[in-house]
């Protein structure tokens, strides 16, 4: 708009005083999300007029995404070929969530489970109480709730050590 202003103002013969500007829909509007056209009618002093017309493509603003974060305590046991998980927690797990556990290798449960957060502090423990887990099984945790971006995170066992956690998206 205020390309087109100093445009016909500099149009405007010397010493003419400048000619008012009526836009339709008005300035400041807002319109439905789809296209929306707008016309501007210029009026000189001579009752000449000029119309200029324009289609434009109106989108609905997004709200920002909020990202999960989430850390892991644990307490493990470590025995010769494998490892027991005493202890899982996930922290800072937005209430609400959706926890999405998968276990893959020798030692892990069949299925997946779902855990829904009730709180920011998260017990995984139960899931894996009188597994032995072998080097090489990995935990998959899905995170997800509404207005958030999902999170994925990975925890490798490995041999005599703590598993190797990585956040695998999100």
């Amino acid at each position: 708009m205020i390309a087109l202003s100093a445009a016909l103002l500099a149009a405007a013969p010397a010493g003419a005083a400048p000619s008012p500007i009526q836009a339709t829909p008005a300035s400041g509007l807002t319109a439905a999300e789809g296209s929306s056209t707008g016309t501007v009618t210029i009026t000189d002093a001579m009752n000449d007029q000029a119309v200029v017309s324009t289609t434009v493509a109106v989108t609905a603003a997004r709200s920002p995404t909020r990202h999960i974060k989430v850390a892991f305590s644990g307490r493990f046991t470590f025995f010769r070929r494998t490892t027991e998980i005493r202890m899982l927690v996930a922290h800072h797990v937005p209430p609400g969530a959706t926890l999405l556990v998968r276990c893959d290798g020798r030692g892990c449960f069949r299925d997946q489970a779902v855990v829904i957060a009730k709180r920011r502090r998260v017990k995984l423990t139960g899931l894996f109480r009188g597994l032995v887990l072998a080097p090489g099984a990995q935990i998959t945790i899905a995170i997800d709730k509404p207005g958030f971006a999902g999170a994925d995170y990975q925890l490798k066992i490995r041999r005599h050590r703590r598993p190797k956690v990585r956040m695998a998206s999100g």
